[in-house]
């Protein structure tokens, strides 16, 4: 990403944060990924862990940075969001080595590049798996994405990301 870039997309999370932020305001985000993480967001199917098997996990992310893309695109229509390889590359992109900024934002524990609600490189790694794998599709298409508000589909509807109107590089 450009300098620009990356100043457009800071700009449109501080936007977002506030008591008069329009909702899902950034710390609804926050507040989800951090459910789907415990146990009350265990019964959504998002990860596997203490015996629950993980089988929304990819449409409930894509779905996840989906809408949280569209959110900053109402402050900043030109945003888009960065991916990177965090196994590869574990250094922070510069432009948010800021500890002042991650602080703001809640990103408070060690430095992990897939902490932030910007990383979408899960979402274009099953993008490209797809491709390859036409037609193996999950088995729970009907299944509906929680919790309200931000997830109102079922898994199919986040299965193309042509159709969400978006592709990768």
């Amino acid at each position: 990403m450009t300098n620009d870039e990356w100043s457009r997309l800071i700009d449109a999370i501080d936007k977002t944060h506030g008591l008069g932020a329009a909702t899902p305001a950034y710390r609804d985000f926050v507040k989800v990924h951090v459910q789907a993480m415990s146990m009350p967001g265990m019964s959504w199917g998002v990860h596997t862990m203490m015996g629950v098997q993980g089988r929304n996990f990819l449409a409930w992310h894509r779905w996840f940075i989906r809408q949280f893309k569209k959110t900053l695109q109402k402050i900043d229509a030109s945003v888009s969001l960065p991916y990177w390889d965090a196994i590869t590359d574990r250094q922070i992109p510069q432009a948010l080595d800021n500890p002042a900024l991650l602080t703001k934002w809640s990103v408070s524990r060690s430095w992990n590049p897939s902490s932030l609600p910007t990383s979408a490189n899960i979402d274009r790694i099953w993008s490209k798996w797809q491709v390859g794998h036409v037609g193996q599709d999950p088995a729970n298409l009907a299944e509906k994405l929680k919790p309200t508000p931000i997830f109102k589909v079922k898994v199919q509807d986040a299965l193309n990301i042509a159709t969400l109107g978006y592709s990768y590089q």
